[in-house]
């Protein structure tokens, strides 16, 4: 599994359905990213190879669901903007929190 250097971003997001913009940590990730740190997939789906789209695609925590005020099945489908790469993808699952930086940081 290949997680490149630059593959942490703060950056803004927009949201559908969302007025405010939210600033999040962005992970950039290969589809086997789920499975191979065996992240439980509590809405949704994980990546999918076959399915075109899902290059674009995100997968959110469930902190970040959280903070929106809203359910973790409210959220698929809806399409985020990531503001700094001007890439728009839909949202296709939720994870379970979990750390992916030092314990000391919060999630």
């Amino acid at each position: 599994m290949k997680i490149s250097d630059d593959s942490y971003h703060l950056t803004n997001f927009q949201i559908q359905g969302i007025d405010e913009a939210q600033l999040w940590e962005r992970y950039t990730v290969e589809q086997g990213f789920v499975s191979t740190f065996q992240l439980e997939i509590l809405a949704g789906r994980t990546f999918d190879h076959q399915i075109q789209s899902d290059s674009n695609a995100f997968i959110l925590n469930e902190r970040a669901v959280a903070v929106l005020g809203l359910q973790p099945e409210e959220i698929i489908g809806r399409t985020i903007t990531d503001m700094s790469l001007e890439n728009t993808g839909k949202v296709v699952g939720i994870v379970i929190d979990f750390h992916f930086r030092s314990l000391h940081h919060e999630i």
